[in-house]
């Protein structure tokens, strides 16, 4: 099931201190509510469903660019097998030509974490199995590159595909390494959060909604809105698009319940909208 999401269309007042007027003062912590939802149906079948929301951010920190993917913002975390424990390390985007590549702090150690820990006993009740719908975003297979100087967290028993190195001396070789890495999504990577309610309670789960193959949600990230600080308010349009919209919703009643985050990691409050029909908010 093909889905896309994005900002469509926003519009944004960012508020300064001038001569004539004093700003208003809001929380930094950004807030929300609710504006509209609109379901177009389109002839190629990739119909969209157009949420807004209102928000106010005090110091106007809200929304990623497309560099913003180093810890805290990286896509997913991985993991070091640890005496039966398991330590999540992030990644960091330190090349402009080279994907970004694993975050080891000091004093963390232990081996990259992949399907072929299940094997072993201390770590089999602590990981999913290797099935789906965990093969959809849990075990993944990746290329992951390591630095020199965090060689500890592989060993020959890895599928070392090839090592980078630098003309500039002060950069460290890189290894590629290619395994079906135990992985997990990074709930910071997106800053807007979107969830699908049935009016019978049923929360959809649109990555493995079809029951046989791995799909995207509808959480997703909306780009930086100002590059000015200080109060910021406006309205945002975000636009997901699906052929799966009118198969799966249908008839049924449904609400969205939508979160906002800024930079600093700061949750705004959660609103949820009325229960909808598709065919009752069809533009």
């Amino acid at each position: 099931m093909k889905i896309t999401k994005g900002l469509l269309l926003f519009g944004v007042l960012v508020v300064v201190a001038s001569s004539c007027f004093d700003p208003p003062e809001y929380p930094n912590t950004p807030s929300i509510n609710f504006a509209g939802l609109e379901f177009y149906q389109e002839a190629d079948a990739i119909d969209s469903l157009v949420l807004s929301v209102n928000f106010k951010d005090g110091d106007g920190d809200l929304g990623l660019s497309n560099d913003d993917i180093s810890f805290p913002f990286h896509p997913k975390n991985y993991f070091l097998e640890n005496n039966g424990n398991l330590i999540s390390v992030p990644t960091i985007s330190k090349y402009t030509n080279i994907p970004p590549i694993l975050y080891v702090n000091s004093g963390q150690t232990g081996k990259l974490a992949t399907n072929r820990t299940l094997e072993k006993a201390e770590y089999a009740s602590k990981m999913p199995e290797y099935v789906y719908p965990y093969t959809c975003n849990t075990y993944i297979f990746d290329t992951l590159y390591v630095e020199r100087g965090n060689e500890s967290t592989f060993d020959a028993t890895y599928n070392i595909t090839d090592t980078l190195r630098s003309s500039n001396p002060e950069n460290p070789d890189l290894f590629e390494i290619k395994e079906i890495f135990y992985t997990q999504k990074n709930p910071n990577y997106d800053n807007i959060t979107v969830d699908f309610i049935l009016s019978n309670g049923t929360e959809l789960d649109w990555e493995t909604i079809t029951g046989t193959e791995c799909g995207p949600s509808f959480d997703g990230r909306f780009p930086r809105l100002s590059d000015e600080t200080g109060p910021l308010e406006g309205t945002l349009r975000y636009s997901m698009k699906s052929e799966g919209l009118a198969i799966v919703l249908g008839s049924q009643s449904f609400k969205l319940r939508v979160t906002i985050k800024d930079r600093a990691l700061n949750a705004s409050n959660t609103i949820e909208t009325d229960f909808v029909t598709l065919e009752g908010i069809k533009k």
